[in-house]
């Protein structure tokens, strides 16, 4: 249904049902919470009256039928009774030119542009309501995924990939985090897909109470290429390994621990 179609002075009462609206957020928009801009049917002031509910120019005027009391009498017979007035609906005032945009009810159904509070740690699919104006409107979240931050419930899961001398001597790296970046002390001998956890470097829980955990897996990269130096340094620390599972490729004296004498 197009907005051109939409017949604004109906609506503002058939208007019950929620306003659902789609709102795309990137990873740190819905881990951190933000606000943002949206396109909403909402129910303001009407446009071309003002609110007045008549035609420019007009006014109300005084109900001459119940003589603005807002109530009629009415005979059933033998008996007399009163009720609400049929012209002027028991507002006792009449009128007689009503805008021809709202009629006459003062307020429309409008598309507007508002601002949506989102609250952190929203996932992709919830749907949420938000109070806008006088009324609610159902928000569902689209969210897309990070290159870099993985999601499960409040924690989240991060690589850092070290280099070869960092695992074996140890050291220190930054960690991009959810709310700042993170130092990460590696200590000597650090093995491939150790998992560091740190606490409260989540997302904010849904219960409002605490934050999920970070948590860093490494990943040791392993040189494709050396230059000659590096390549005889390797060697010739390869050729003093004694717990070698296996062979080593142009290590002809080293030792496996699985050999047995």
């Amino acid at each position: 249904m197009k907005m051109s179609d939409f017949d604004y002075a109906d609506s503002h009462f058939g208007f019950g049902a929620s306003e659902q609206v789609i709102l795309e957020l990137d990873f740190f928009e819905a881990a951190r919470g933000t606000v943002k801009n949206a396109r909403v049917n909402v129910v303001d002031t009407c446009p071309k009256c003002g609110g007045t509910c008549c035609v420019a120019g007009t006014k109300m005027i005084r109900c001459d039928h119940c003589n603005a009391t807002g109530m009629e009498t009415i005979s059933t017979g033998a008996f007399f009774m009163k009720t609400t007035c049929r012209k002027c609906h028991g507002t006792g005032m009449f009128n007689r030119y009503p805008c021809l945009y709202c009629a006459g009810k003062g307020s429309s159904v409008q598309l507007k542009s508002v601002a949506i509070n989102v609250p952190p740690g929203v996932e992709d699919g919830q749907t949420v309501r938000v109070k806008v104006g006088q009324q609610e409107v159902l928000v569902t979240f689209r969210v897309f995924e990070s290159k870099y931050f993985r999601r499960e419930g409040a924690d989240v899961h991060t690589d850092a990939v070290i280099s070869l001398s960092q695992a074996i001597l140890g050291g220190e790296i930054k960690i991009q985090g959810l709310h700042d970046d993170i130092k990460l002390k590696i200590p000597p001998g650090t093995s491939s897909h150790k998992v560091f956890r740190f606490a409260g470097k989540g997302i904010k829980r849904s219960t409002g109470f605490g934050y999920g955990d970070h948590y860093v897996h490494i990943k040791i990269s392993i040189p494709q290429k050396l230059d000659k130096l590096r390549y005889e340094l390797i060697k010739a620390y390869a050729e003093m390994e004694t717990d070698t599972p296996g062979t080593i490729e142009g290590i002809s004296s080293s030792k496996s621990k699985y050999e047995y004498a």
